[in-house]
């Protein structure tokens, strides 16, 4: 009878942490929808400016030689920056989508579905926070890596961990 209270309880245990699992599955799945509504936002916002950016370079070109030489380089840096910090939010955004879409699919339990994966970006991603990692840990630390862009690899099938 001792044994039989004992599995009675350890099952007991066993379903109070699957519960709780599940608990946190769901509410990992509803923080990611939220987050992802307003990422989409950003990120499509960011993927406009790019493009009103190009449009307002067009005009800027057809008036190029009408400006004071100080301002045509001061539209140019600025131009350049706002280049820069577009493809950066877009970059990000991406990213942090990315990382959203892994929670979501990880939140379903879905471990045998694959999906296209650049394995490029995926080493990058991991670099990238093997990096922060190790900064986090020492900040002393000197991290270096070399980036070979010259190959293409196709798109593999991978199943997401998190």
């Amino acid at each position: 009878m001792n044994d039989l209270n004992k599995k009675i309880e350890y099952l007991k245990q066993q379903i109070n942490k699957q519960d709780k699992l599940a608990s946190l599955g769901l509410l990992s799945a509803g923080i990611a929808h939220e987050i992802q509504n307003p990422l989409n936002f950003v990120i499509n916002f960011s993927k406009l400016s790019q493009k009103l950016l190009q449009d307002l370079e067009e005009i800027l070109e057809e008036i190029h030689d009408r400006l004071p030489e100080d301002a045509k380089e001061e539209i140019e840096e600025i131009m350049d920056d706002l280049h820069s910090n577009m493809c950066k939010i877009g970059e990000n955004g991406n990213r942090t989508s990315n990382i959203v879409k892994g929670i979501l699919l990880y939140s379903r339990g879905k471990d045998d579905e694959y999906i296209p994966t650049d394995l490029k970006q995926l080493t990058k991603e991991y670099i990238w926070l093997s990096y922060h990692a190790i900064r986090a840990s020492n900040k002393n630390s000197i991290f270096a890596y070399r980036r070979i862009t010259h190959l293409m690899y196709p798109l593999f099938a991978l199943c997401p961990r998190i």
